[in-house]
C-alpha cells in the first residue's frame, strides 16, 4: 500500500506546467495561464474549422465534376449548371496556362472558360489533360 498523502501530492499548471498551489481542484497557477490556454483553443479551433472547410468545399466541386463527366474524358456545360449542381468557382487545387488557354484545375479535373458563359470540363490522362 502507498503512503503518499493526497496532500503531498503537486499540482501543475495545464499552461505553463509551474506548480500550483491553493484549491484542491485548481487547474491554472493564474488567471494569465487559464487565459493563455483559453485562447490557443479557441484560435487553433478556428484554423481547424477552416481548413476543414476549404477540403470539403473541394472535395463538393471535385465530386461535381465527376458527377458530370462520369466516364468522358470531357464535355461542355453552362457556367450556371456547375453553380446550381453545387460547385464553388472560387475554390480550386491549382491553375495552369498554357498561351491563352487558362486551366483552372479542382484535382484530376480541369475547366476552362469558353465563350457565352460554357465550362468545358477535362479529366487528367497521367500528368496531363
Amino acid at each position: 500500500m502507498n503512503n503518499t498523502n493526497i496532500k503531498d501530492v503537486v499540482k501543475i499548471c495545464l499552461n505553463c506546467s509551474k506548480p500550483i498551489s491553493g484549491r484542491s481542484d485548481k487547474k491554472f497557477c493564474s488567471h494569465q495561464c487559464r487565459s493563455e490556454l483559453s485562447n490557443h483553443r479557441k484560435k487553433n479551433t478556428k484554423t481547424e474549422d477552416l481548413s476543414m472547410r476549404i477540403i470539403k468545399t473541394l472535395q463538393t466541386n471535385r465530386n461535381v465534376l465527376e458527377g458530370i463527366l462520369k466516364n468522358k474524358r470531357q464535355c461542355l456545360v453552362d457556367e450556371n449548371y456547375l453553380i446550381i449542381k453545387g460547385y464553388n468557382p472560387v475554390f480550386h487545387t491549382h491553375i495552369s496556362k498554357e498561351g491563352k488557354r487558362e486551366l483552372i484545375g479542382c484535382f484530376e479535373f480541369g475547366i476552362i472558360r469558353c465563350a457565352q458563359k460554357k465550362i468545358k470540363i477535362i479529366r487528367a490522362h497521367g500528368n496531363e489533360y
